[in-house]
Order: structure tokens, then sequence, then C-alpha cells
């Protein structure tokens, strides 16, 4: 189903599908002024993941994007749209699972470490493009990324997050071209553990 979540000067662009589960995923697409929507093929993967197991999930448009009002603000005013859409989960669901690609990893982050939301799924984090907040590492986050990725590099990644076990390499590029089966499989093995989970 579709909806217009109010956020901060902008009516944010959502389509959610509720399942009978406990747990809720949210996915946040990739950079707006680069072409980044909910149409992203990395967040239909991460749909597609979540939908085989069973999870209720929401994906959406960054102000700016799509048909999402509002205008794009590197970041910061994004945050307050994902935090818009948590509260709006809140009614279907106590429990939110986060997943971001590369500048909606960088959104997922921030707002994980401002929420304290534990084991973020950060996919090609544009560690080099914004600044992550090192707390991160204190919220588990499990991090996919590319063997080949052309944007940020897999030895910034591999650096920035050496502190924790939660990295899973694939042979790919940023984008995951050629590779979303791959990058399904390592989705899937991720909200399988959430699954699990119990805080």
């Amino acid at each position: 189903m579709k909806t217009f979540i109010q956020s901060h000067k902008a009516n944010i662009e959502t389509i959610f599908d509720i399942k009978n589960s406990n747990k809720l995923v949210i996915v946040c697409h990739p950079n707006t002024i680069e072409g980044g929507n909910f149409s992203s093929k990395v967040v239909y993967i991460a749909i597609k993941a979540a939908k085989e197991l069973g999870l209720s999930s929401i994906k959406f448009n960054f102000r700016g994007a799509g048909n999402s009002s509002g205008v794009y603000s590197n970041g910061v005013n994004e945050k307050e749209d994902l935090k818009a859409v948590i509260q709006y989960a809140k009614k279907f669901s106590k429990e939110v699972i986060l997943i971001g690609f590369s500048f909606g990893a960088y959104i997922v982050s921030e707002v994980s470490c401002d929420y304290g939301i534990l084991n973020p799924c950060l996919i090609a984090p544009a560690i080099n493009k914004w600044i992550f907040n090192k707390e991160i590492i204190k919220f588990n986050p499990f991090i996919i990324y590319g063997e080949s990725d052309q944007i940020i590099g897999k030895n910034q990644i591999e650096f920035f997050f050496k502190k924790t076990n939660k990295l899973m390499v694939l042979e790919a590029s940023h984008f995951f071209d050629g590779k979303l089966k791959n990058l399904y499989a390592g989705i899937y093995k991720y909200l399988e553990e959430q699954i699990r989970f119990v805080k």
C-alpha cells in the first residue's frame, strides 16, 4: 500500500507491506541527486528478501526523490525522513530492522546511533562521501560490500569497520551489477539472523 508520511518540511512517499510478523524492515535508497530512489535494484532485492521471510517492510523516497516533496539536504533532513518513517512503522511493529544502501547506509547509521537501534545492515556504506559516526560500531552493524567497489574501496570499508566481525564481502562492484543473486543471499542471511535475535 502507498501513503505519504509527514516529515520536517516534506511529505514522504512510502510503500508498505504489512505481514503477520513482529518485526518490520525499513530500506533506505542511495543518493537522491545521483538518481537514487526507492526503485533502486538494491532496495528491490532487500524488500524481496523481507517478503520471502514473511517480514513486514517499508520502502520510501527521501525528500526530493520520486513523489516526495521537499528539497535534498545532503543528509541533514533525510535523517528526519527516516525518523518519521520509523514513527509511522510503530503502528504496525514494535521493532524495526534498518537496511541502507550507499547514502542510505549513512542515514541508517546516523539514525541507529540517535535511536540506539541494534544490528543495522549497511550495504556499500559511502564512508568516503559522508562522515559516519564512529559510535555505530557499538550498535553491531552488519556490513555488506563489494570486493571491487569502484566508488568507496574495499580497504576503506574494512579499515573503518575493523572493530566489527559482521563483514560480508562479495565479488561485486558498488552497485552489485550482475551479482544481485549474491546480494540477495547476503541480505537473506542477515534477515534470518534478525528474526532469531531477541533484545
